[in-house]
């Protein structure tokens, strides 16, 4: 997930958050780390998740403006463990 002054954690509750209000019906992740899935997958159901997954993506890759990654290839194989739709 892109650089923010919210913990990613906290961004998550406040979508499932809505979710639970009715004011959402699905909760999606994108530009996400596998931890950053782990964390959301402990709070709730992910029914998306949309990442880069050109050949440059899947392996971790450091951008200069972008942060890591992660690999796209240990987010897919997290999607495909869990039933998730992956989107790139």
């Amino acid at each position: 997930m892109p650089e923010s002054d919210v913990p990613f954690g906290e961004s998550m509750a406040a979508m499932y958050e809505m979710q639970s209000e009715g004011k959402i019906q699905h909760v999606g992740i994108s530009n996400v780390n596998p931890e950053e899935v782990e964390i959301a997958l402990s709070m709730g159901e992910v029914a998306t998740i949309e990442n880069l997954f050109g050949h440059r993506q899947r392996t971790t890759v450091t951008f200069a403006h972008e942060g890591e990654n992660g690999g796209g290839v240990k987010v897919l194989s997290l999607c495909e463990a869990n039933d998730i739709a992956f989107w790139f």
